[in-house]
């Protein structure tokens, strides 16, 4: 081991020299009109340092005197990371093509519950065809015992057996060789034995998931094997993607609680080479966040709202229990699946809170629409690309995790009504009001007065100033059809 631990000490102090020479490029470059393009440059400086320094070490390891197979541990040398992808799979086809996203879950029998079931079964439910052609879940069985990982493994057989046959679902094991000596860690952070060697081996096993998901497909998700997720969460993956295809990122979150970390996976080799440098120095959270400073990322990127949510109690550390849940997740489940919503722009002049977008509510994307504290005379606009006869209208405020933000005091307003054959409005004016909210929610379906004209648009006004915030949970909208 005493290779290991010179390498050790060379990467850390690589890893103060980056964090040093990023501080000096901004105190260097602070007020200069190149500032950006030279801090941009030194960011890149600092990737490429990485690059080489694993390969310097590689190149160590490479000339060094090879152990016996008794004493090889692949922690030593990142370069022997070449695993054996058939021999480490154990149960369902692999997929010969590469796809768009992998979705990674490392999971150990824990002795009070199994929560793999639940997430998976939620996985299942919240994606098409169209999205399991082009996605798989790769599951580690990351117990060390031959018997847990049997009958972790048995009871996926059972009850998920068509999706390993048809390539969705893979699971995979690492072999004991893979694994360095868990025996004398650092204790550091004040952690006791075993916590200490419970995370070492959490990270290597997340360095051997990392490696076996490698060139699988074009993006990787690491996702924790107690959480669930919402309706239609791979097109909100896809559509954040999307959204910073001009940043320069390393990593996207869709949780604050620390899993849903997307990375591409043309990154996971080098982050499992990585993370087996410090298996028994830090937590694979922290690891995380050094390894995106290194990779020049040095902003969080965090959908909100969350498209996961934690579920378990009990964790995989024995005698632990972690009751935490993420305050900005909501199921999302519509209650109004019959309704039509014809295609409309969503606006207001409202205060809205992160990425809680007007369209959210009015979609099957996952989400809500949230403002802060809104004030007499702001709205929420539903403007219809092409005037409609509308039968019904509900909005509903508030939800389950958030019953107070809801619309205290508010009108529903049609406008720009037409009478038919006329050409119709290009804009929404002669508001008329045809419905209040009551507790939070409006349901309109008494329109006799104007079901003869074409409506361009639907607004939710505030009457009152209110303290508490306005999260829109729904918005359905029926339309009528004209003999």
């Amino acid at each position: 081991m005493k290779i290991y631990r010179a390498n050790q000490v060379l990467v850390s102090l690589v890893v103060v020299l980056f964090v040093f020479n990023i501080w000096m490029a901004k105190v260097a470059f602070n007020g200069s009109s190149k500032k950006e393009e030279e801090e941009h440059r030194s960011l890149h400086l600092q990737r490429d340092t990485l690059v080489e320094t694993i390969r310097l070490l590689q190149e160590q390891c490479s000339h060094s005197k090879k152990q016996s197979l008794t004493e090889e541990k692949q922690i030593v040398c990142p370069s022997k990371l070449d695993i054996n992808k058939q021999k480490a799979l154990v149960l369902g086809e692999r997929k010969l093509k590469k796809d768009f996203l992998v979705i990674g879950i490392s999971t150990v029998r824990r002795q009070n519950a199994m929560y793999l079931e639940q997430t998976l079964s939620s996985i299942l439910e919240h994606t098409s065809q169209t999205d399991r052609s082009t996605t798989r879940v790769v599951i580690l069985l990351a117990d060390l015992t031959e018997t847990d990982r049997a009958i972790v493994k048995g009871r996926l057989s059972s009850k998920f057996s068509d999706h390993f046959a048809s390539g969705f679902f893979e699971a995979i094991s690492a072999p004991l060789l893979f694994y360095p000596p868990m025996e004398e860690l650092p204790q550091n952070f004040g952690d006791s034995n075993d916590r200490v060697k419970w995370r070492a081996k959490q990270v290597v096993d997340y360095s051997f998931l990392f490696t076996y998901c490698h060139g699988l497909s074009k993006y990787y998700l690491q996702l924790e094997d107690d959480v669930i997720s919402t309706p239609n969460f791979i097109f909100a993956i896809k559509e954040f993607i999307e959204l910073h295809d001009d940043r320069e990122w390393t990593s996207l979150q869709f949780s604050p609680l620390g899993f849903g970390k997307l990375y591409r996976s043309s990154d996971l080799l080098r982050l499992a080479q990585f993370s087996l440098m410090f298996y028994d120095q830090q937590p694979i959270d922290y690891l995380y966040k050094f390894f995106n400073n290194l990779q020049a990322q040095q902003e969080e990127f965090l959908r909100s709202p969350s498209i996961f949510q934690h579920i378990g109690v009990h964790s995989s550390l024995r005698h632990k229990e972690q009751r935490v849940v993420d305050m900005f997740f909501e199921e999302d489940v519509q209650k109004y699946t019959d309704c039509d919503n014809p295609s409309a722009s969503l606006l207001t002049n409202m205060e809205r809170f992160s990425m809680y977008v007007p369209k959210l509510p009015y979609t099957s994307d996952p989400g809500y629409f949230w403002a802060k504290s809104p004030t007499f005379g702001q709205w929420f606009m539903i403007d219809f690309d092409e005037p409609q006869f509308l039968s019904r209208i509900v909005i509903e405020t508030g939800s389950d995790s958030h019953p107070q933000d809801l619309l205290q005091h508010g009108d529903v307003e049609v406008g720009g009504l037409t009478l038919p054959g006329g050409r119709g409005s290009s804009e929404c004016k002669d508001f008329q009001t045809v419905g209040k909210f009551d507790n939070g929610i409006a349901d309109i379906s008494d329109l006799m007065d104007i079901k003869q004209y074409q409506i361009k648009c639907v607004v939710a006004r505030v009457t009152d100033d209110q303290v508490q915030w306005l999260l829109i949970r729904e918005i359905a909208i029926w339309t009528q059809h004209q003999e």
